[in-house]
């Protein structure tokens, strides 16, 4: 069975026998298999109430560079301790902001949709965010509207380690896509290299394909 329709149709299922949504874990500019994810499913719980998980998308994206692939990291406060995520604070004095909005800008300035969406992304890097969970879901609500797509964000109210379907840390950088979600992204566009680069953030989709993005993340 495909991946894909297995979490759509399970996840409507599950939602309206238990009244409970899927659960995912909130990404800064996720992946394109994030994205995959959520694309058909009528909500998503984003989870609020775990520990912070260093080393994961939950505060960094990969983007493609002119010479090569770029991290970006958002710092965090107290990422060694077992803060909540919803509690977890940002770095602000290391100027994370500027020199992301540089990179973007080296990496899409010249790529076909730069001009069309770069107005949506800027602000994210002139507001001042104090703690992740906002960044994150500022983030996550217009890229979702970006991208054309219809789910519905909720938060978890508390934290379990029971969800029926669970999608918390499945999209990792220390996992196989095709071993985890059974994904395997589809080749597109891209500005810099010799050899197609998957599943980097959704904004080198997004700059790359613009309106057409959307088919890159949903099933055929």
């Amino acid at each position: 069975m495909n991946s894909h329709f297995f979490l759509s149709f399970f996840g409507h299922f599950y939602n309206m026998i238990n009244n409970e949504a899927p659960v995912i874990d909130t990404q800064y500019f996720p992946s394109i298999a994030w994205w995959h994810a959520v694309s058909d499913l009528e909500e998503i719980a984003l989870e609020k109430h775990e520990f912070f998980e260093k080393q994961t998308y939950r505060n960094r994206c990969h983007i493609l560079g002119p010479n090569n692939i770029v991290r970006l990291t958002v710092p965090v406060i107290g990422a060694q301790k077992k803060i909540k995520t919803k509690d977890i604070k940002i770095e602000n004095s290391q100027r994370w902001q500027s020199i992301h909005l540089r990179s973007i800008q080296a990496s899409y300035g010249k790529s076909p949709f730069y001009d069309h969406y770069i107005d949506y992304i800027e602000p994210f890097f002139q507001k001042n965010y104090k703690y992740l969970w906002d960044l994150n879901l500022d983030v996550l609500t217009t890229c979702r509207d970006l991208l054309g797509l219809s789910v519905q964000f909720s938060e978890t109210s508390y934290y379990s380690k029971n969800h029926n379907i669970d999608l918390r840390s499945v999209i990792n950088p220390k996992k196989s896509l095709k071993d985890s979600l059974n994904f395997t992204p589809k080749p597109y566009f891209q500005c810099f290299g010799n050899k197609f680069e998957c599943n980097l953030s959704v904004l080198d989709l997004i700059f790359c394909e613009g309106p057409n993005a959307i088919n890159f993340i949903k099933p055929e």
